[in-house]
């Protein structure tokens, strides 16, 4: 069923839900485009999907401002036996949503694939993803890379606190940085045996800050913040007040020149 383009609304979806609930509805695909919906709508339809008699299989939710769904989404997925295949139904909310949580979710590594997808999608609203607190490991990282660096990808913060990961994430996240159309601004690592790679990463994105110091003068999107990154071990900091110099706590201090954004690394 196709009801894209119309003014239906929260409370439209709310009426049909009762429809979508009932044993006898065999609707599998449900379309929802441009239909001014908000996080309400995403409230109700986990609802429906909790029921034992939804048949859906995908709906689309493109075109709507569902905000910020994630902790709905969390304890809906918290609660069910089978996280990770009660989130496929679910990624049309995630796509749509500005910020999700699923930290504590006991996703895997497989859970990263379909994620990554969501984050390539062209129409993919996706700011801010927390992901701690479950075993991706790195392979779960890599999966997830593939996303990172889609031209698509839209997302700013990436949280991977206690997620099994070690030095072999920090590699591919290094991958992920050099790509041109990254977002990312924040990336927490905390509680994860990076080992020495945290030197190494931070070097690497402080020569990325370098070459986009021109652009943070024009006031392009990394004007604000060009990076946040933080992980365990002993710790780091570079900070600026200006772009024409900034200070390096690295068990010793230097000068890095023309980096105005803050950056720091626990590692």
């Amino acid at each position: 069923m196709d009801l894209s383009n119309n003014k239906l609304q929260d409370s439209g979806v709310e009426k049909l839900s009762s429809g979508l609930k009932s044993p006898n509805c065999k609707l599998e695909t449900l379309r929802l485009r441009s239909c001014n919906l908000s996080e309400r709508t995403c409230e109700v339809l986990l609802s429906v999907f909790s029921s034992d008699s939804c048949c859906l299989r995908e709906v689309d939710l493109e075109n709507n401002d569902l905000q910020d769904s994630g902790e709905k989404l969390r304890d809906y997925l918290k609660k069910s036996s089978a996280p990770e295949k009660a989130l496929l139904p679910l990624l049309p909310v995630v796509k749509a949503s500005n910020k999700v949580l699923l930290n504590d979710c006991n996703l895997s590594e497989r859970s990263c694939e379909v994620l990554a997808s969501v984050l390539s999608s062209q129409n993919s609203n996706l700011r801010e993803m927390d992901l701690s607190n479950n075993k991706l490991q790195d392979s779960g990282v890599e999966l997830l890379s593939s996303g990172l660096k889609s031209p698509h990808c839209k997302l700013e913060t990436l949280r991977l606190r206690s997620c099994n990961l070690s030095k072999r994430t920090c590699q591919v996240l290094l991958s992920v940085l050099s790509s041109e159309s990254c977002c990312l601004r924040e990336v927490d690592l905390e509680n994860n045996d990076l080992q020495d790679s945290g030197e190494k990463l931070l070097d690497y994105l402080k020569k990325v800050l370098r070459r986009k110091s021109s652009k943070l003068q024009r006031g392009e999107r990394d004007g604000t913040r060009a990076g946040q990154l933080m992980a365990n071990n002993s710790s780091c900091a570079a900070a600026a007040a200006d772009p024409d110099a900034a200070a390096c706590i690295l068990n010793r201090t230097k000068k890095v020149e023309n980096i105005s954004p803050v950056l720091k690394c626990f590692h």
